[in-house]
């Protein structure tokens, strides 16, 4: 044993305070030198305090470890998009650009040509925001304005169509695909999008639709029997001369067959002219039988519709 004399014990405020300024400097280094410091034990306090304050020292040091690796993959990931885009600008791609905090949008030459096609090439535009707002078609223009707030909201992509008022007025369609991207705190800080003109396509798509619209019109209103079948030679469409002819109501063309009004044409005969690879529009006589009444000799026209 030793001689010693015993040295006083320190008074119990002492020992509970000891610690913290070891785990003060610790939690504001977050390194784990300081976690060793704060953890080393002290006389009198108690080793399970000293377990749990290690313990939650750790913790903090890996959140902060896991929040700025999550930073820097962001930050990364976002100077990836950017390059992307000022690429597809180097391509010679439509790229718009909008700084959120100046509220300023910059169109590349590319961009500013879908707006107004006389500008001399390779000269872009920067428009304040409010007045870039007024290219858009009047009825696209909230949804278009909705769209990119829940971008920033959110910060995900969108892609969608929408129309804007050339210089002179004439309408165009345009497909764009935008990203937000942050600021080194994490904040929005730019949206940056790539137009594409679809009008070609959209003018296509209107033509076919007019196009369907008429025919549709002369099917239902034309005096001729007009009717539809498939390859089992049942019918799937007709129209109302057709139903008067045979003394139909709407609902009884459902399961309709040719051979069902067609007496000349029984089935395996009737499934063999609809098989038929017909090249042209063919015209044969036929005897037809109403619902209710007397037959009827018809000329009947067939040609083949994809």
């Amino acid at each position: 044993m030793s001689n010693e004399p015993a040295r006083p014990a320190a008074p119990r405020w002492r020992r509970w305070l000891a610690p913290w300024p070891w785990l003060l400097l610790g939690s504001a280094a977050g390194a784990g030198v300081g976690l060793l410091i704060a953890a080393r034990p002290h006389d009198g306090v108690d080793a399970a305090m000293h377990a749990a304050l290690v313990l939650l020292l750790a913790a903090v040091a890996l959140q902060q470890l896991h929040t700025r690796r999550t930073t820097h993959r962001l930050l990364r990931a976002q100077a990836s998009q950017a390059e992307g885009l000022q690429a597809l600008a180097a391509a010679g791609l439509a790229v718009w650009e909008l700084d959120l905090a100046r509220r300023v949008i910059v169109l590349s030459p590319e961009a500013a040509r879908l707006a107004d096609p006389a500008l001399p090439v390779g000269q872009g535009i920067e428009l304040a925001q409010r007045d870039a707002a007024t290219l858009l078609h009047p009825d696209d223009a909230e949804r278009v304005t909705a769209a990119l707030t829940r971008t920033v909201a959110e910060g995900l992509p969108v892609v969608h169509e929408f129309r804007i008022r050339r210089r002179h007025g004439e309408l165009a369609w345009l497909s764009d695909r935008v990203r937000l991207l942050r600021d080194e705190q994490g904040r929005p800080a730019r949206l940056i999008g790539a137009v594409q003109d679809v009008t070609a396509r959209h003018l296509a798509d209107m033509a076919r639709e007019d196009d369907a619209a008429r025919r549709r019109f002369f099917f239902d209103h034309s005096r001729d029997a007009v009717f539809v079948v498939d390859m089992q030679a049942r019918v799937v469409e007709a129209n109302a001369s057709f139903r008067e002819l045979l003394g139909l109501a709407p609902a009884q063309i459902d399961n309709l067959h040719i051979w069902d009004f067609d007496t000349d044409h029984p089935r395996e005969h009737a499934l063999s002219v609809v098989a038929r690879d017909l090249p042209k529009l063919q015209s044969f006589e036929a005897r037809w039988q109403p619902r209710d009444g007397a037959p009827l000799d018809v000329e009947v026209s067939i040609n083949r519709i994809e």
